[in-house]
């Protein structure tokens, strides 16, 4: 990130700011748990209201997330959805699995209608080199089929052998299911 703007820091976490308007990038890496300040995203945000038309959130960086962590995160969604909309980009396995678990904090008015996940990591498996690789995945790139979601086919960046997803698919991309507009 370029001109990039640090919010928070701490020994597990680290939150900058790309103030690039009208569409500023936040960045999170490292672990956010009950002593990540996740309230400073807000502020800063709501001191640029009327210049934000979206917030990209780009978490390849973010290793891990507690429970409590999710928590914070739900409360600081909540409100920054009601400031602007939000895109979340290259959400990892451990922030998808408490999105899954934590569906019905995400069901609630503004904020189903104001996040969108652009791309997650997902688990497949390459039956050549007998390892199991996450991949990023668009979300576009998902089908439904009823309440069966379909993950897209991945090439093992390896061998090039076409693996399989290796996990149930709706459940993987449960969030599809209840919460559509991701």
């Amino acid at each position: 990130m370029s001109n990039t703007v640090l919010l928070f820091f701490s020994p597990d976490t680290k939150i900058e700011l790309e103030p690039s308007l009208p569409v500023p990038s936040i960045r999170v890496s490292g672990t956010i748990n009950e002593n990540s300040d996740l309230t400073i995203m807000t502020w800063v945000v709501n001191k640029l209201r009327n210049k934000v038309e979206r917030l990209n959130f780009e978490l390849s960086h973010l290793t891990h997330i507690t429970t409590f962590g999710i928590e914070n995160w739900v409360k600081s969604a909540k409100q920054l959805s009601l400031i602007a909309p939000s895109s979340y980009h290259q959400v990892r396995e451990n922030f998808l699995d408490h999105w899954n678990a934590k569906m019905d904090f995400f069901s609630f008015g503004a904020l189903s209608k104001g996040i969108r996940l652009e791309s997650v990591e997902a688990p497949y498996f390459c039956s050549s080199c007998q390892k199991e690789r996450m991949s990023l995945i668009r979300t576009d790139d998902l089908k439904q089929n009823g309440d069966h979601t379909i993950a897209p086919t991945v090439s093992c960046e390896q061998c090039k052998v076409p693996m399989r997803f290796s996990w149930i698919e709706s459940e993987y991309f449960r969030f599809l299911r209840k919460h559509p507009s991701c």
